[in-house]
C-alpha cells in the first residue's frame, strides 16, 4: 500500500506531457531567440523571424512571450542563471582574497567570458537603449545582490557594505564599456590588464602588488 501510495504521490509530481511539451517549446524559442540576436542585434530581428527560427507559428509564440522585449528578457535570466554564477563566484572568490594580481587574473578571465558572449550582451545594451521596458528588466538583472559577493562582503558594516558594492558595479559597467567599443584597440592587453587591475585596488582599497611592466 505505501508503495502504491510512493508511486502515485511521484506520479503527480511529474509534470503532464502537455506541460512538457509546452516547456520544449518554450526552450525552442529561448534558443531561436538567442540565435536571432546574435547574428541580427535586436533592433533587425523580429517574432516573425524568432518563431521561423523556432519552427512554430506567432500565435504559438505569443503563447510563451507577449513581445520581442518579453523574449529577449527570457533568453537575458536563462543566461543569468545558466552562464554568470562562475563568473560571480570567481570575481567573490578574487576580491576575498585581497590581491591584486588575483584581481588581474580575473580581469583576464573575465575578459574571455565577455568575448564569448559579446554578441548576446551587445544585443542587450541596444534592447536597453531603444526600448524602456527592456532598460527597466535590465537596471533589475543588473543589480548584484550582497549574496554573489559575500566572500568579499563578509564582516563589513552596513554602510560600508552598500558602498563597497556600488563601486563594484561601477567598476563592472566602465568593464563593459572597454571591452564594448574600439577605444583601447591596439593597446598591449598585459599592460591593459596591469592598470585596470591597479584601479580596482585603489577603488575597493585591495593590496596592489603589480610591478609595471618594462
Amino acid at each position: 500500500m505505501e508503495l502504491t501510495r510512493a508511486a502515485a504521490g511521484d506520479a503527480a509530481s511529474r509534470p503532464s506531457v502537455r506541460e512538457e511539451q509546452k516547456q520544449l517549446t518554450r526552450r525552442r524559442i529561448v534558443a531561436a531567440a538567442t540565435e536571432i540576436f546574435e547574428r541580427s542585434g535586436y533592433t533587425e530581428a523580429s517574432v516573425a523571424t524568432i518563431a521561423q527560427a523556432a519552427g512554430i507559428n506567432r500565435a504559438t509564440f505569443y503563447l510563451h512571450f507577449t513581445t520581442k522585449a518579453d523574449v529577449l528578457g527570457g533568453v537575458v535570466e536563462e543566461f543569468m542563471r545558466d552562464s554568470a554564477p562562475p563568473y560571480w563566484a570567481s570575481l567573490d572568490e578574487a576580491l576575498a582574497s585581497g590581491s591584486g594580481a588575483r584581481v588581474r587574473d580575473w580581469l583576464g578571465q573575465a575578459r574571455g567570458w565577455w568575448s564569448a558572449n559579446a554578441r548576446l550582451l551587445a544585443a542587450w545594451r541596444e534592447a536597453a537603449v531603444v526600448d524602456p521596458a527592456i532598460a527597466h528588466r535590465a537596471n533589475g538583472i543588473a543589480q548584484i545582490g550582497a549574496d554573489m559577493l559575500a566572500g568579499f562582503l563578509a564582516g563589513m558594516a552596513d554602510e560600508r557594505r552598500v558602498e563597497a558594492l556600488r563601486r563594484v558595479r561601477l567598476l563592472l559597467s566602465q568593464l563593459d564599456h572597454v571591452w564594448g567599443s574600439a577605444l583601447f584597440d591596439g593597446e598591449d592587453p598585459e599592460r591593459l590588464f596591469d592598470s585596470m587591475a591597479a584601479i580596482w585596488c585603489a577603488a575597493l582599497g585591495l593590496d596592489d602588488h603589480i610591478a609595471p611592466r618594462p
